[in-house]
């Protein structure tokens, strides 16, 4: 591993973290190895944990292949786990769907774990579906194909309906997947109505962001969340099995609790940069500057307590809102509180970008006000910190 490089020494704190280490990752949806060179719009890795009381960071890791990735962070999660730490692990794309695929699609309660198993192996669960080349050794991915296959089954099979999935390029286009935006709600099988939000979404859109609809698979020419997701949720789906009941989904299978403590276990979450781009290190690449901002943020906001309250259930989310994000739609780490408005949400599906795209052309979100710096860790009971 690279050498450390410890943070400013912060003022002192009077509680243990809930978590010793912290991954954050950017995802990418690029088909086709991104170079040798570091760039932006690729997969990165930001990766710090606590080291007495201060906070050390490794450099931040660059991959040009989501499979190198993959394997990265699997070796790095189970020599955390194996040392007895437990391991906050981000990732830059929607963990789920606005509610109701699962019920298009046909697929039984809990939606979320079908929909996974269903994206991880789409040739297992629908006819004619392609398997997902979502960590292919040479990056190549069929992110077009798999999400023209979701739409095909969950508009049951009726051709010249395309959505909810949209965006590709002409050469892609079929009878279920176009370029072009549908209407939304989608109106969908089995009774089924898709809206082009989350409740999460829209918690960030009341905040003054833009997140992207998860639906959007390319615009503009660039890759975006939706297609991230799509060659994503497997590749993450992939990890939690490889750790053998020692990772959690947070909060799909967590709930919307903390981890339980003295637990040796990794807390896989959703997450989004741009909830720091105004903290952003000069110098660096974009995309590694987020995730280390992103790994400062989610550690600072352990060492004062806000992120267990983070990991709770939002404040005014509730009802049928609560039930449809712990059972198909997840939440973003950070999303502000409150219950989805009305029940269109059609709103504009093309408002800034999340995900990859040319550095010139992309939309930047409204800045968020500044998170503080981590405070410092106290000193925990003596147990080994090597490695």
């Amino acid at each position: 591993m690279a050498r450390e490089r410890e943070a400013a020494a912060p003022p002192p704190r009077p509680r243990r973290s809930l978590f010793d280490a912290y991954l954050m990752v950017d995802w990418s949806a690029a088909s086709g190895p991104t170079g040798r060179v570091p760039r932006h719009d690729a997969v990165w890795v930001a990766e710090a944990r606590w080291g007495g009381r201060a906070l050390r960071f490794e450099a931040e890791r660059y991959f040009p292949t989501r499979r190198a990735c993959v394997e990265h962070l699997a070796a790095r999660l189970e020599a955390h786990l194996s040392r007895g730490r437990t391991v906050l692990a981000g990732f830059d794309f929607p963990f789920g769907f606005p509610a109701g695929l699962a019920r298009a699609l046909g697929l039984r309660a809990p939606g979320w774990r079908a929909i996974w198993r269903l994206l991880r192996s789409p040739a297992s669960h629908l006819p004619g579906a392609p398997e997902n080349r979502y960590a292919a050794a040479d990056n190549r991915n069929n992110r077009f194909a798999v999400a023209a296959a979701v739409n095909r089954a969950a508009q049951g099979g009726e051709r010249g309906r395309a959505g909810p999935f949209f965006g590709c390029p002409r050469r892609e286009e079929t009878a279920w997947l176009g370029q072009a935006r549908p209407t939304f709600p989608v109106a969908a099988a089995r009774g089924a109505r898709l809206s082009c939000w989350r409740s999460t979404d829209e918690a960030l859109r009341r905040a003054g962001l833009s997140p992207l609809s998860p639906w959007w698979v390319l615009g503009g020419g660039a890759p975006t969340v939706g297609g991230q997701a799509l060659v994503g949720i497997p590749a993450v789906a992939e990890l939690a099995e490889r750790l053998d009941g020692r990772a959690r989904i947070w909060p799909l299978e967590t709930g919307f609790a903390p981890p339980p403590s003295g637990a040796a276990r990794a807390v896989l979450a959703e997450i989004w940069p741009g909830l720091v781009n105004d903290r952003l290190e000069q110098g660096l690449v974009r995309d590694a500057a987020q995730v280390r901002a992103m790994a400062r943020w989610a550690a600072g906001a352990d060492a004062d307590g806000t992120l267990r309250r983070l990991l709770a259930a939002p404040p005014g989310l509730g009802g049928a809102d609560l039930a449809a994000c712990l059972s198909e739609e997840g939440w973003t780490l950070g999303a502000g509180p409150g219950p989805r408005p009305g029940t269109g949400r059609g709103g504009s599906a093309t408002r800034g970008r999340r995900g990859s795209g040319r550095a010139a052309s992309r939309p930047r979100r409204r800045r968020p006000a500044r998170p503080p710096p981590p405070p410092a860790r106290p000193r925990p009971p003596a147990r080994s910190r090597g490695g």
